[in-house]
């Protein structure tokens, strides 16, 4: 089974690299006209060959430490847009559709066998409320995306209360030729459906 992306994901993470990309420009041309300005100031007029012209190494070095340090500030930059809560930004931490959803699937590993697959997983109850008797709900899909079985398990603790996780772990070994993939989804133990947040190979 190949994992796939989700779209909220795949959205915020091309938000931050075309930010992260402006960023480092911004910050290379910034640092590099600095550096230029400074490698002309009167403090590397010493800084010369016999014939008169800058030396090769003192041309280099300070556009390479310009870069170097925007390749830096540029990463940091990457992780600030994804990450930190500010009110401009639409990202994992600010972003409506992870805030509404009380679950989130923080990790999934998933392996495919001769005899079908498994999937070792873990959720995190995001919410501010508790959330009882939580079960997961596999769908397998045939290649047509029809569903072929559903399986139904109950993390450990199927108890979660806010700010806990929970691991799963599901095998399903039937069908094997006519498996093509999975969904997963939640519900309580009453049928009502738990909204969750994908993660990055779940759909």
């Amino acid at each position: 089974m190949t994992p796939t992306l989700n779209p909220e994901v795949i959205q915020i993470l091309d938000r931050a690299v075309r930010l992260t990309l402006i960023t480092f420009l911004i910050l290379v041309a910034c640092l590099g006209l600095y550096s230029f300005y400074t490698f002309n100031s009167r403090k590397l007029t010493g800084s010369r060959g016999e014939d008169g012209f800058p030396r090769r190494w003192q041309i280099l070095r300070p556009l390479l430490y310009s870069i170097a340090l925007s390749v830096v500030l540029g990463g940091l930059s990457f992780l600030f847009y994804t990450l930190v809560p500010a009110p401009f930004l639409d990202n994992f931490t600010t972003a409506e559709k992870w805030k509404r959803a009380p679950l989130r699937i923080t990790a999934l590993d998933s392996d495919r066998f001769h005899h079908g697959f498994s999937l070792n997983g873990e959720i995190w109850n995001q919410s501010e409320e508790t959330l009882d008797d939580i079960q997961i709900v596999v769908s397998v899909l045939d290649h047509n995306e029809e569903q072929l079985d559903e399986l139904l398990v109950s993390p450990a603790p199927a108890h979660l209360e806010a700010g806990q996780t929970a691991s799963f772990e599901v095998r399903y070994a039937e069908n094997s030729t006519l498996i093509h993939g999975y969904l997963l989804s939640f519900r309580s133990s009453d049928g009502t459906r738990i909204n969750h947040v994908a993660g990055f190979n779940v759909e």
